[in-house]
């Protein structure tokens, strides 16, 4: 774990990026060199620093600040000065028409203007469905087909994602919708950015910074619950002479059997509810237990990955404690590897190394506990 401080005063250009610069560049002197993920919220200072840092790890965004962040944009209705280009829309992507704009161009002049623009942002009726779209395409990724058994490349997946949501808006005439989408989430350089498919080569363990939620929680509420702004000084001392032991302790139980990942219990529950499906059910979709991935939407939504046409081909496991104690999730196929799942001399797929340094979390929390910004970093 790292831990940064920031101080609130206005960000001068560039000195906040370039601070993060060396913190990272600090990491990475002492070891970590290729981390496969980097997740955060789309705060532009720490992805700057952290492409500066390590041009080849994956930025992902937040699952859960992306779906907060376009919620909170379709409710809103008021209507953005005109920052969408889409001339240079349609020269990356050839279906989008140019025409399709929220300010009108003036046929005398040729240049966009604000009069007459379409004031509508985004019915009510149709938020959740948007919300379920961007969602959708955030779990697409090259390594799970679809029930065409078709495997689309990176590229295919940006392009599709962008045909079914710039058509979703060219239907309901949402043409603030589509420019609101097209500037901050599917052009390109920002699809990149937040969707899985961008790295297609592995699935990332994590969609969100949860896992920095949790942390900050302990730190708030068992450490400096009595504390409005305390001290930076007393800040340390806590973090050094109480979280840190706290930490230590709560390892020791785990490796030691003592207790069992929360995520594990969840895990257990899951497995028993998908077990008691109706197995007579049909089942239109691609699956494979040996790669442990199915083309079903309930797989690619599935957090663990799993879905109930995994569950039901293989024996009925639910007694089996090996299983939900020492089951482990993988990037690469299997997703869920475990001698009961495939067989133990299976060698033909490449071993996730889910206990190497692989994944960077960081998660700027800015709070009226602290009179600071704070950057936590947990390195699994």
């Amino acid at each position: 774990m790292a831990y940064l401080f920031l101080g609130t005063a206005a960000n001068v250009a560039g000195v906040r990026t370039s601070a993060l610069s060396q913190f990272f560049s600090t990491l990475y002197a002492n070891g970590l060199q290729t981390p496969e993920f980097f997740l955060t919220d789309k705060d532009w200072a720490q992805i700057n620093a952290a492409q500066r840092t390590w041009p080849t790890t994956k930025i992902q965004l937040c699952y859960w600040h992306l779906r907060r962040a376009v919620k909170k944009r379709l409710a809103d209705s008021s209507v953005n000065t005109n920052n969408y280009d889409a001339e240079s829309a349609n020269q990356e992507v050839n279906f989008i028409d140019t025409n399709f704009h929220p300010f009108p161009r003036n046929q005398s002049t040729g240049i966009r203007s604000s009069q007459n623009c379409d004031v509508r942002f985004c019915p009510r009726e149709l938020r959740e469905t948007i919300l379920e779209i961007i969602s959708y395409h955030f779990h697409l990724h090259p390594l799970l087909p679809n029930d065409n058994n078709q495997y689309l490349t990176e590229n295919e997946i940006w392009l599709l994602s962008v045909r079914e949501m710039y058509g979703f808006c060219v239907a309901n005439d949402l043409k603030n919708v589509w420019a609101y989408m097209w500037s901050n989430w599917y052009e390109k350089r920002h699809w990149m950015l937040w969707a899985r498919a961008a790295n297609p080569d592995r699935i990332g363990l994590f969609k969100t910074t949860m896992l920095i939620e949790a942390h900050w929680k302990v730190i708030k509420r068992d450490f400096l619950p009595k504390f409005f702004r305390p001290r930076l000084d007393l800040v340390v001392y806590v973090i050094t002479t109480r979280l840190l032991p706290h930490h230590q302790r709560r390892y020791y139980q785990l490796t030691s059997r003592r207790e069992m990942v929360a995520w594990r219990k969840d895990f257990k529950k899951e497995w028993k509810k998908l077990s008691n499906h109706d197995s007579s059910t049909a089942n239109p979709h691609i699956t494979d237990v040996t790669k442990w991935m199915c083309s079903c939407k309930y797989f690619l939504l599935s957090r663990w990955p799993m879905c109930y046409h995994l569950v039901l081909r293989v024996p009925d496991l639910r007694s089996n404690t090996s299983l939900f104690a020492s089951v482990t999730r993988q990037e690469v196929y299997p997703f869920l590897k475990h001698p009961s799942l495939q067989d133990e001399d299976d060698s033909s797929f490449e071993t996730s190394n889910t206990g190497g340094k692989r994944f960077l979390f960081n998660f700027i929390l800015i709070t009226v506990l602290f009179n600071i910004n704070m950057l936590i970093c947990i390195l699994l």
